[in-house]
């Protein structure tokens, strides 16, 4: 498979109760390789997103990317990121926010690239109009782009077609689409497998906080 996008191994997370939101999970995602990742809620899927994106501390075992520990800022450079509900700042305009993205991730040219991730996805109408007044659909896809606006090697999205219709979820495939012609390593959570159909080179199925096939 050659260099791995994503590898865990052994992951495990325990949270207080106990519950076991994660067992023994070995997975790995190949440098520009699409999976889309399955499983009923509560299977473990956004825990183990959230572990891939430094947001979820494992209670055993260890995920890299690009063969660096998860933690790590250059693991944080080269990842996009769009949890299932987005927590955006109401105030602050879609292109304000992209902008400021794009300039904390060093891009050039922050502006102009603000302005091509919210053209791809259809938001140019709400650039400039307070993010707490877009419908779901439309916050979901401003998460999507914030996730996209600095070109990472790496997409992980936890339901990102999630208050959308059947336009915006076209939209949205399509976009990672091209984002997998140019490269890039897609992880995906879904309830919608057949609508990743065309972009995913396998599905893998969590339950019960363990991976059941892959």
């Amino acid at each position: 498979m050659g260099e791995s996008a994503v590898s865990v191994r052994g992951l495990g997370k325990i949270w207080p109760g106990p519950v076991y939101a994660l067992r023994s999970v070995d997975l790995e995602v190949g440098a520009g390789e699409a999976v889309v990742l399955l499983g009923a809620n509560g299977s473990g899927k956004s825990t183990l997103l959230g572990v891939l994106a430094g947001l979820v501390r494992p209670s055993e075992g260890a995920a890299r990317l690009f063969g660096v520990p998860v933690e790590a800022p250059e693991s944080r450079a080269r990842l996009g990121y769009a949890p299932e509900t987005p927590a955006l700042p109401a105030r602050s305009t879609p292109h304000a926010l992209l902008v400021a993205a794009a300039r904390l991730s060093r891009c050039r040219e922050a502006a102009r690239r603000a302005t091509d991730a919210l053209n791809r996805l259809d938001l140019a109408d709400a650039a400039d109009r307070p993010i707490g007044t877009l419908s779901q659909g439309a916050r979901e896809r401003v998460a999507l782009a914030l996730a996209l606006v600095h070109g990472p090697d790496l997409i992980v999205l936890d339901e990102p077609l999630t208050g959308l219709d059947v336009d915006g979820r076209a939209r949205v495939v399509g976009v990672l689409r091209e984002e997998r012609a140019r490269g890039a390593a897609l992880l995906v959570a879904t309830h919608w497998p057949e609508a990743f159909a065309p972009l995913a080179d396998r599905y893998v199925t969590l339950r019960d906080g363990a991976v059941e096939s892959a």
